[in-house]
């Protein structure tokens, strides 16, 4: 038995075409079938890895990009209700500037939802290779 390098698992070498015996090629498929499932769960634990990196870049990103507005947003906010504090008072001016600023900021939220939507963490090539096996071996 020589180990195959790229799944970790054994190969028997196969016998000459005839010679095997019902319970040696029952045996094989069975093999094969353990074989073929985990490479498939190999495969899917793979593309659920690869969505959850892009999706953790793009979440630290958003965090990130939030932090440094937030701070920007503070003094710049300060500086607005300062400036309608003039013409309505100190309170009016405060409600009016948090209303605006709640506006903005869901909509905000609702877009980055609406892109975190948009990745597929579902491991598609492993599914329809599942789906497609297990058609083969009921033989539809």
């Amino acid at each position: 038995m020589s180990k195959d390098d790229d799944t970790g698992l054994m190969e028997r070498p196969a016998p000459a075409h005839g010679q095997e015996s019902i319970g040696a090629l029952v045996r094989r498929l069975v093999d094969e079938m353990v074989y073929l499932v985990r490479s498939e769960f190999r495969l899917a634990r793979s593309e659920m890895r690869a969505s959850a990196i892009s999706a953790s870049g793009s979440l630290a990103a958003m965090a990130v990009g939030a932090m440094l507005i937030s701070v920007a947003l503070f003094c710049l906010l300060a500086g607005v209700v300062a400036w309608l504090a003039q013409s309505v008072g100190v309170v009016a001016a405060a409600f009016i500037v948090a209303g605006v600023s709640a506006v903005i900021g869901g909509v905000l939220i609702a877009v980055g939802i609406a892109r975190l939507k948009s990745i597929d963490f579902a491991p598609a090539r492993a599914v329809a290779n599942l789906k497609r096996s297990a058609e083969t071996f009921k033989g539809d």
